[in-house]
């Protein structure tokens, strides 16, 4: 069976998705027969008798037999019996009088030929409808039948060009001309579904039904407009169900072989709506295997219980369910039994074939209020694979009775099944994952869980506290199997608000591996039984673990979110593992845990390592990087390289391997820089690096930080608000040497790359020479040499200079600066205390 057993032991609380209204068909009732032959055929059709109406004559044309009526239905308690020749294969029904085809009555025809019924006016299967034949069914509001040579069988007899007699060749596909085509409608009393634990469902109530009481697999199909199923069941065991419906002009072609007629839509431009209602249910569940359904619409719906449904009962291999829906496939909801709306594909536990595939494209893919997909095995054939591809997949909420969880499904659902579960593959644009739904490979038995891979550009998972939200391959309570291999390919991973991604056993199975490939991946949150994040638990039993494989361009752990490799579950509700755990290793260019963890809490063996390889990684809010052994586990090793990192050392972000009863492991540290954290042995307030034994120092671990710089102990260095001291910026000391000195301490600023000297192009200028009043009567008489020229031109003699520092400046009244040798004037600004110099000759 289908159901996860997962939903015995978690509620969850119920929301409701609405889908969009559609119209209501209005359907007449008919009081009496109308089973009237008109007079367009070679050989007219003739009805005799009733209420068993006994139908002979028509036109043969080789193994082709033609009918013609002007009206054709049947009430309740009326059959109508076709009494052709062993020798016909196909029999062909036209209705042309305009009117509905309302059939509550029996349908039968002779020896194995299939049998078609035209009618572009619209055709309605009441909840009494039965079919007694040995070959195909095909109903259809077409406006023509096709065949090999290219001639048809129309409807409209005013326009049939060709003699029926002539039509000698196969039946090869229908024909709708571009006009308003009417819709099929079949009426019945809901399936009658129910949930049985580890025991396989059975239908109740069959309304239209193909191939009863004769060997051998043959086709029910229902082609027209809109095709609405409001709780008929449709059953063709081990057969083929085809449910098309086509919106304007189109041709849908038939292939026939040897037990079923395969309709393509390759030739249809716009199809129309599908909708199945009321426990409603297409079923071709059989002891030679399960059967085929291909139902191809525009919106195709599915609620209150309403199924498509293959199940192996005995022997065989199953087939394939096909869903193609170029606008949206949804299924809501639940029946009142209760058992919820999808798509199911199961072996019993007596069957020993391969469960039937499921195929699923559409635009837009919904499942919600419990509705399922569903492939499982109860037997020894593995169960059928689910192949997904959408523009948009929406799984979310349970249904109103909280028994169903939404969500997509293959598992192995009981401990003697050594079946397998089938692989999982979906690929979509956006993936969203909401309030308690999942995507799940698992085992129950002794057979191992499918792979489960999702590629998609956007995967969204958002939890609630009431029931797991996941994306699971898990090797379950009582198993002996393992958990597949879970992989997640994305351009953008959002896990939120308690919602997970896990591989896990809680048996003696061993758990799969979980590769996550994304460009980014958040995760953030926790709720009362949970955290959000990546798991790879070994809980409950003996099986080991698996590991964590993250390969990123950013990864951000925070606000209680994790990734965990554990013994333990994340709410620490459920008895540990004493299986190994498996082992963590992220690539990212940048690690970001704030209020986040990687964790790993071992209770035995020897595995449990955590491995970073990153340019950037920071621990904020009391963050942590941990592979702690709680039992007699060795604590696990953590090897870092990174380029830096990082922490604020009051936060209390800590590195830690430590162990309780056992060796502490090894914390290896590659970095060109380890900031914020102190190396201690024992955890602190502070951010801390540890590898500690309880059993005493002698059983502590090896922590080694291979690192240009590597000092922990400084942490962080509190630069000063003005980093050069202006006091400092001129010294007053007498030179002993010639000529005066300019001394600046401190560098005055930072440069622009931390690893580079200062440099400047600013240049000092030696303002020493300002205008010195002369008292020589001739200045021209001094040496040429001895001259320089100043500002104003003046000639000035270069003789010995007071050896006087500069203390002070002044304006002049031109609005030059000059430098003075005592800060004697009071705009003058004094820098240091004066300083009292040897008085050198001056020549004045």
């Amino acid at each position: 069976m289908m159901i996860l057993r997962q939903n015995f032991l978690e509620n969850i609380a119920i929301l409701r998705f609405a889908l969009a209204n559609f119209s209501v068909i209005c359907i007449p009732e008919l009081a009496f027969a109308q089973i009237t032959p008109d007079t367009t055929l070679p050989t007219n059709s003739i009805v005799g008798g009733g209420p068993t109406f006994t139908i002979t004559g028509g036109t043969t044309a080789n193994t082709n037999l033609f009918h013609s009526f002007s009206q054709f239905s049947l009430i309740n308690g009326e059959r109508a019996d076709f009494a052709n020749s062993p020798a016909i294969q196909n029999i062909l029904v036209r209705v042309t009088g305009g009117n509905i085809s309302s059939i509550d009555g029996v349908i039968s025809a002779i020896g194995n030929a299939n049998l078609f019924l035209i009618n572009p006016s619209g055709i309605v299967f009441g909840q009494n409808a039965r079919l007694l034949i040995g070959g195909s069914f095909l109903a259809t509001t077409a406006n023509s039948v096709r065949f090999l040579d290219g001639s048809e069988f129309r409807a409209n007899a005013n326009t049939q060009t060709t003699s029926p007699l002539l039509l000698v060749s196969t039946p090869v596909g229908l024909q709708f001309n571009g006009t308003t085509n009417g819709a099929i409608v079949a009426q019945g009393n809901g399936n009658g579904l129910e949930f049985i634990p580890f025991e396989i469902f059975s239908p109740n109530n069959p309304s239209l039904n193909v191939g009863g009481g004769v060997i051998g697999s043959r086709t029910l199909a229902l082609v027209g407009g809109d095709v609405t199923l409001q709780g008929a069941n449709l059953t063709a065991d081990s057969g083929r169900i085809e449910l098309g419906s086509v919106a304007g002009n189109g041709f849908v072609a038939i292939a026939q072989t040897a037990n079923n007629l395969i309709l393509n839509y390759d030739q249809v431009p716009n199809l129309g709506n599908i909708r199945l209602e009321q426990a409603a249910s297409a079923d071709t569940s059989g002891d030679n295997g399960g059967g085929s359904i291909q139902v191809q619409g525009k919106q195709v719906s599915l609620s209150d219980g309403s199924v498509l449904r293959s199940s192996s009962l005995l022997n065989g291999n199953g087939g394939e369910i096909f869903v193609r829906a170029t606008e949206f496939l949804s299924a809501r909801g639940e029946s009142n039994t209760p058992f919820p709306s999808g798509i199911f594909t199961d072996t019993s536990s007596v069957s020993s074939g391969k469960g039937s595939n499921i195929t699923i494209a559409t635009n837009r893919l919904e499942l919600t209020e419990g509705a399922q997909i569903s492939a499982s095995t109860y037997g020894s054939g593995n169960a059928g694979e689910i192949t997904v591809n959408a523009s948009e997949i929406l799984l979310k909420g349970r249904s109103n009775s909280d028994f169903y969880g939404s969500g997509i499904f293959s598992q192995v659902l009981d401990i003697p099944v050594t079946g397998n579960s089938g692989k999982i593959t979906v690929t979509t644009d956006n993936l969203q994952i909401l309030n308690g739904a999942s995507l799940t490979t698992s085992t129950f038995g002794s057979g191992s869980a499918g792979d489960l891979t999702v590629t998609a550009k956007n995967i969204i998972l958002f939890g609630t506290n009431d029931s797991p939200t996941s994306i699971t391959s898990a090797a379950d309570f009582g198993s002996t199997g393992n958990g597949g291999l879970l992989t997640i390919k994305s351009d953008n991973l959002s896990i939120n608000n308690g919602a997970q991604i896990s591989v896990s056993t809680r048996s003696s199975g061993n758990a799969g591996n979980l590769v996550v490939t994304a460009k980014s991946v958040d995760i953030a949150g926790q709720v009362e039984n949970g955290r959000s994040g990546l798991f790879a638990n070994a809980i409950f039993d003996t099986g080991n673990g698996g590991d964590i494989v993250v390969n990123s361009d950013r990864v951000t752990v925070r606000d209680g979110g994790i990734i965990s490799a554990s013994n333990f579950r994340s709410n620490s509700t459920t008895f540990p593992g004493s299986g190994s755990v498996g082992n963590i290793t992220i690539n990212s260019p940048s690690i970001l845990l704030n209020g986040g963890r990687i964790n790993i809490d071992s209770l035995s063996g020897s595995r449990g390592n955590i491995n970073l390889n990153s340019t950037l990684t920071v621990l904020r809010n009391a963050s942590s990087i941990s592979t702690n052994a709680l039992g007699n586990a060795t604590g696990g090793n953590i090897r870092i390289n990174t380029d830096f990192l990082v922490a604020v050392p009051l936060e209390n972000s800590d590195i830690t391997a430590n162990s309780l009863n056992s060796f502490g492991g090894q914390v290896i540290i590659t970095a060109k820089g380890v900031i914020g954290f102190q190396l201690l042995n024992r955890l602190t307030p502070f951010s801390d690096i540890t590898a500690t034994s309880a059993l005493g120092t002698q059983f502590n671990g090896l922590v080694e930080i291979r690192s240009p710089d590597n000092d922990l102990s400084r942490g962080l260095v509190k630069l000063p608000d003005n980093l050069t001291d202006t006091n400092k910026q001129i010294v007053a000391a007498c030179d002993r040497f010639r000529g005066n000195e300019l001394i600046s301490t401190g560098r005055g600023g930072a440069p622009t790359d931390a690893t580079q000297t200062i440099s400047s192009q600013a240049v000092w200028k030696d303002l020493r020479l300002s205008e010195v009043p002369s008292t020589q009567s001739n200045p021209t008489s001094q040496t040429e040499t001895n001259l320089v020229t100043t500002q104003s031109t003046r000639p000035v003699a270069i003789q010995p200079i007071p050896q006087i520092e500069a203390q002070g400046w002044e304006k002049d009244g031109n609005g030059n600066l000059k430098l003075l040798a005592s800060a004697t004037s009071p705009s003058a600004p004094v820098w240091r205390l004066p300083v009292i110099c040897p008085v050198s000759n001056v020549i004045n």
